[in-house]
Protein backbone atom coordinates (compact mmCIF):
# COMPACT_ATOMS: atom_id res chain seq x y z
CA UNK A 1 0.00 0.00 0.00
CA UNK A 2 3.05 2.46 0.64
CA UNK A 3 4.00 1.46 -2.91
CA UNK A 4 0.56 2.73 -4.24
CA UNK A 5 0.91 5.80 -2.16
CA UNK A 6 4.70 6.94 -3.93
CA UNK A 7 3.11 5.87 -7.02
CA UNK A 8 0.10 8.43 -6.53
CA UNK A 9 1.81 10.84 -4.84
CA UNK A 10 4.58 11.15 -8.02
CA UNK A 11 1.17 10.82 -10.65
CA UNK A 12 -0.31 13.65 -8.91
CA UNK A 13 2.98 15.67 -9.11
CA UNK A 14 4.04 15.44 -12.05
CA UNK A 15 0.54 15.01 -13.89
CA UNK A 16 0.47 16.90 -17.26
CA UNK A 17 -3.10 16.46 -17.55
CA UNK A 18 -6.54 16.02 -15.35
CA UNK A 19 -6.03 12.47 -16.53
CA UNK A 20 -3.16 11.58 -15.18
CA UNK A 21 -4.29 13.71 -11.69
CA UNK A 22 -7.62 11.41 -11.62
CA UNK A 23 -4.97 8.35 -12.25
CA UNK A 24 -2.97 9.17 -9.38
CA UNK A 25 -5.88 10.29 -7.02
CA UNK A 26 -7.34 6.72 -8.15
CA UNK A 27 -4.26 4.77 -6.82
CA UNK A 28 -4.46 6.64 -3.94
CA UNK A 29 -7.98 5.26 -3.62
CA UNK A 30 -6.91 1.64 -3.88
CA UNK A 31 -3.58 2.57 -0.90
CA UNK A 32 -6.34 3.93 1.40
CA UNK A 33 -9.18 1.14 0.92
CA UNK A 34 -6.43 -1.97 0.56
CA UNK A 35 -5.03 -0.09 4.23
CA UNK A 36 -8.38 -0.11 5.69
CA UNK A 37 -9.30 -3.95 4.20
CA UNK A 38 -5.97 -5.32 5.94
CA UNK A 39 -4.90 -3.31 8.97
CA UNK A 40 -7.06 -5.07 11.64
CA UNK A 41 -5.76 -8.25 10.31
CA UNK A 42 -2.43 -7.26 10.16
CA UNK A 43 -2.14 -5.79 13.55
CA UNK A 44 -3.98 -9.34 14.86
CA UNK A 45 -1.34 -10.88 13.68
CA UNK A 46 1.76 -8.95 14.75
CA UNK A 47 1.09 -8.48 18.39
CA UNK A 48 0.18 -10.85 20.93
CA UNK A 49 -3.39 -11.42 21.48
CA UNK A 50 -3.60 -9.51 24.81
CA UNK A 51 -2.03 -6.40 22.99
CA UNK A 52 -4.78 -6.12 19.94
CA UNK A 53 -6.72 -4.00 21.69
CA UNK A 54 -3.82 -1.29 22.32
CA UNK A 55 -2.55 -1.56 19.08
CA UNK A 56 -5.61 -1.12 17.22
CA UNK A 57 -6.58 2.16 19.18
CA UNK A 58 -2.84 3.54 18.55
CA UNK A 59 -3.32 2.60 14.89
CA UNK A 60 -6.63 4.13 14.76
CA UNK A 61 -5.57 7.41 16.81
CA UNK A 62 -2.39 7.81 14.50
CA UNK A 63 -5.08 8.01 12.07
CA UNK A 64 -7.23 10.33 13.09
CA UNK A 65 -4.46 12.66 14.23
CA UNK A 66 -2.72 12.64 10.61
CA UNK A 67 -6.57 13.24 9.75
CA UNK A 68 -6.23 16.50 12.37
CA UNK A 69 -3.07 17.90 10.84
CA UNK A 70 -3.11 16.78 7.30
CA UNK A 71 -5.62 18.93 5.73
CA UNK A 72 -4.62 22.28 7.50
CA UNK A 73 -0.78 21.58 6.98
CA UNK A 74 -1.53 21.05 3.18
CA UNK A 75 -3.98 23.44 2.57
CA UNK A 76 -1.14 26.36 4.14
CA UNK A 77 1.83 24.93 2.16
CA UNK A 78 -0.09 24.48 -0.73
CA UNK A 79 -1.27 28.48 -0.49
CA UNK A 80 2.44 29.67 -0.07
CA UNK A 81 4.12 27.20 -2.55
CA UNK A 82 1.47 25.44 -4.68
CA UNK A 83 -0.09 21.98 -4.27
CA UNK A 84 2.60 20.64 -6.75
CA UNK A 85 6.08 21.63 -4.63
CA UNK A 86 3.42 19.89 -1.71
CA UNK A 87 3.32 16.46 -3.19
CA UNK A 88 7.17 16.53 -4.61
CA UNK A 89 7.89 17.64 -0.98
CA UNK A 90 5.76 14.29 -0.27
CA UNK A 91 7.72 11.70 -2.69
CA UNK A 92 10.94 11.44 -0.49
CA UNK A 93 8.95 11.18 3.02
CA UNK A 94 6.96 8.39 1.30
CA UNK A 95 9.87 6.57 -0.47
CA UNK A 96 11.60 6.96 2.88
CA UNK A 97 8.88 5.11 4.45
CA UNK A 98 8.60 2.21 2.03
CA UNK A 99 12.21 1.36 2.34
CA UNK A 100 11.43 1.78 6.34
CA UNK A 101 9.05 -1.08 6.17
CA UNK A 102 10.13 -3.07 3.76
CA UNK A 103 13.05 -3.27 6.48
CA UNK A 104 10.68 -3.20 9.59
CA UNK A 105 8.17 -5.08 9.35
CA UNK A 106 8.60 -8.93 8.81
CA UNK A 107 6.72 -11.13 6.36
CA UNK A 108 3.37 -12.71 6.75
CA UNK A 109 2.56 -15.72 5.26
CA UNK A 110 -0.77 -16.12 4.60
CA UNK A 111 -2.49 -18.41 7.35
CA UNK A 112 -5.30 -20.27 4.86
CA UNK A 113 -5.49 -19.68 0.72
CA UNK A 114 -8.26 -17.53 -0.29
CA UNK A 115 -9.80 -17.64 -3.65
CA UNK A 116 -11.86 -14.84 -5.55
CA UNK A 117 -15.26 -16.92 -5.52
CA UNK A 118 -14.89 -16.89 -1.38
CA UNK A 119 -14.88 -12.90 -1.85
CA UNK A 120 -18.30 -13.11 -4.05
CA UNK A 121 -19.34 -15.54 -1.40
CA UNK A 122 -18.88 -13.06 0.99
CA UNK A 123 -21.03 -10.18 -1.23
CA UNK A 124 -24.06 -12.31 -0.42
CA UNK A 125 -24.13 -12.20 2.98
CA UNK A 126 -26.98 -9.60 4.08
CA UNK A 127 -24.79 -8.45 6.77
CA UNK A 128 -21.75 -8.14 5.25
CA UNK A 129 -23.93 -5.91 2.33
CA UNK A 130 -25.53 -3.56 4.87
CA UNK A 131 -22.20 -2.90 6.59
CA UNK A 132 -20.40 -2.20 2.68
CA UNK A 133 -23.05 0.36 1.83
CA UNK A 134 -22.98 1.71 5.64
CA UNK A 135 -18.85 2.14 5.44
CA UNK A 136 -19.03 3.29 1.65
CA UNK A 137 -21.99 5.89 2.38
CA UNK A 138 -19.98 7.46 5.55
CA UNK A 139 -16.74 7.37 4.25
CA UNK A 140 -17.86 8.42 0.15
CA UNK A 141 -19.84 11.37 1.96
CA UNK A 142 -17.11 12.55 4.00
CA UNK A 143 -14.44 12.55 1.53
CA UNK A 144 -17.45 14.61 -0.63
CA UNK A 145 -17.72 16.96 2.22
CA UNK A 146 -13.84 17.80 2.14
CA UNK A 147 -14.29 18.02 -2.12
CA UNK A 148 -16.55 20.97 -1.67
CA UNK A 149 -15.53 21.95 1.53
CA UNK A 150 -12.35 24.23 0.73
CA UNK A 151 -13.91 25.87 -2.49
CA UNK A 152 -16.60 26.75 -0.48
CA UNK A 153 -14.80 28.53 2.65
CA UNK A 154 -12.75 29.87 -0.26
CA UNK A 155 -14.88 31.08 -3.15
CA UNK A 156 -18.22 31.71 -0.74
CA UNK A 157 -16.96 32.85 2.93
CA UNK A 158 -13.98 34.87 1.31
CA UNK A 159 -11.55 32.50 4.01
CA UNK A 160 -7.74 33.57 3.36
CA UNK A 161 -5.56 30.62 3.12
CA UNK A 162 -4.25 30.92 7.18
CA UNK A 163 -7.87 31.13 8.44
CA UNK A 164 -9.08 28.14 6.56
CA UNK A 165 -6.16 26.26 7.44
CA UNK A 166 -6.96 27.38 10.95
CA UNK A 167 -10.72 25.75 10.32
CA UNK A 168 -9.10 22.51 8.82
CA UNK A 169 -7.64 22.40 12.21
CA UNK A 170 -10.10 22.69 14.26
CA UNK A 171 -12.48 19.64 12.29
CA UNK A 172 -9.55 17.80 12.19
CA UNK A 173 -9.15 18.15 16.02
CA UNK A 174 -12.81 17.84 16.43
CA UNK A 175 -12.09 14.29 14.67
CA UNK A 176 -9.66 13.19 16.85
CA UNK A 177 -11.88 13.90 19.34
CA UNK A 178 -14.65 12.08 18.33
CA UNK A 179 -12.31 8.80 17.68
CA UNK A 180 -10.85 9.41 21.14
CA UNK A 181 -14.11 9.61 23.05
CA UNK A 182 -15.61 6.95 21.24
CA UNK A 183 -12.46 4.54 21.78
CA UNK A 184 -13.09 5.13 25.57
CA UNK A 185 -16.90 4.44 25.33
CA UNK A 186 -16.91 1.59 23.17
CA UNK A 187 -13.83 0.08 25.60
CA UNK A 188 -15.96 0.67 28.46
CA UNK A 189 -19.18 -0.47 27.40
Amino acid sequence: MTGFMLLSRVLVAAAPSFTVLMIGRAVLGICIGGFWALATAVIMRLVPAEDVPRALAQMYGGQAIAAAFAAPIGSYLGGIFGWRAVFWALIPIVAVNLVWHMIALPSLLASQRQDVRAMFDLLKRPYFQRGLVAVMLSWGSAFTMFTYLRPFLEQVTRVDVTTLSVLLLLLGCAGFAGTWAGGGAFHQG
